[in-house]
């Protein structure tokens, strides 16, 4: 049987059981203060940012970003995505792409001319390229790729 996912915004209703995302993106967040942020996030409209999230059929999240649209230099606006994180067993993969497609729909939309993605998993995979900055006393956290968007149509 094929996988079903689809990519949403976060409701109120969803917070809490996206909590368990949320704590694999950041390390000890508390359900207080994700609830706060999450309501936040919100209560901004689609225009500024929010929180994306991944469900399967039976309503289980498996994919969370947060993201925000502002202004960069050389372009319209950015969409910045944050705190990406998918779990899926079966199919991660599978995961991880609804989530991109469903921000760089959402990125589009909302006028953004190119989309940033911080990756905060899988960086002991990126070997050698960081080695020097670690030996310089850098603490890598993340990676940041960046699409140019092109209008479909």
């Amino acid at each position: 049987m094929a996988h079903f996912f689809v990519a949403k915004p976060l409701t109120a209703e969803s917070v809490d059981r996206a909590f368990t995302l949320a704590q694999a993106a950041v390390k000890g967040l508390e359900l207080d203060q994700w609830r706060r942020f999450a309501r936040m996030c919100m209560s901004q409209g689609p225009t500024r940012g929010g929180i994306f999230i991944v469900e399967n059929r039976a309503r289980t999240i498996l994919g969370l970003a947060t993201y925000r649209i502002e202004p960069a230099l050389g372009f319209k606006s950015v969409c910045s995505v944050e705190n990406f994180v998918t779990f899926d067993l079966l199919d991660n993969k599978a995961v991880a792409k609804t989530l991109v497609r469903a921000l760089e729909s959402l990125a589009r939309r909302q006028g953004a001319s190119a989309i940033r993605i911080a990756h905060t998993h899988g960086l002991s995979a990126l070997g050698a390229p960081i080695d020097p900055l670690r030996d310089a006393g850098h603490c890598l956290d993340s990676i940041l790729s960046f699409k140019r968007l092109r209008r479909r149509g």
